[in-house]
């Protein structure tokens, strides 16, 4: 595997095609019920196996330097530890020579994988919030 992380625009071929690709998982999971406009977001990167896109993070701006990481996804298959850790440490890197200080995301209660994955890197919780149906 050579795992990498390319900066990307919402007009590149595999932005858009990852976009679509988690956005319709999401709905078939039941996390989601619409595809969001992808102009959502607005810095992306695309992680990639040599040229083959593997994954995609999205952020979207809070202030100018206080971004929400909206969309963070790697194909099941490249989920381990070793590529997680590399590629949250380059998208940080990359971000932080955009001026970005703070990052903030929203991860469901659901998801062991992703809590976990924050918990490898160091990363705790600030605050829980709640969703429940009515």
């Amino acid at each position: 595997m050579n795992i990498t992380i390319e900066k990307a625009d919402s007009q590149d071929a595999a932005v858009v095609e990852m976009w679509e690709m988690v956005w319709k998982e999401r709905i078939a999971n039941g996390y989601a019920t619409q595809i969001p406009s992808i102009n959502a977001a607005s810095i992306f990167f695309i992680i990639k196996d040599d040229d083959t896109p593997v994954g995609i993070r999205a952020f979207q701006p809070l202030s100018s330097d206080f971004y929400n990481l909206y969309l963070s996804y790697v194909k099941q298959e490249y989920r381990t530890p070793a590529i997680t850790i590399q590629t949250y440490n380059e998208t940080i890197d990359e971000v932080k020579k955009l001026g970005v200080k703070r990052i903030t995301t929203n991860v469901l209660s659901t998801s062991t994988e992703m809590i976990q994955n924050f918990k490898d890197l160091g990363i705790e919780p600030v605050a829980y919030r709640y969703e429940f149906d009515i």
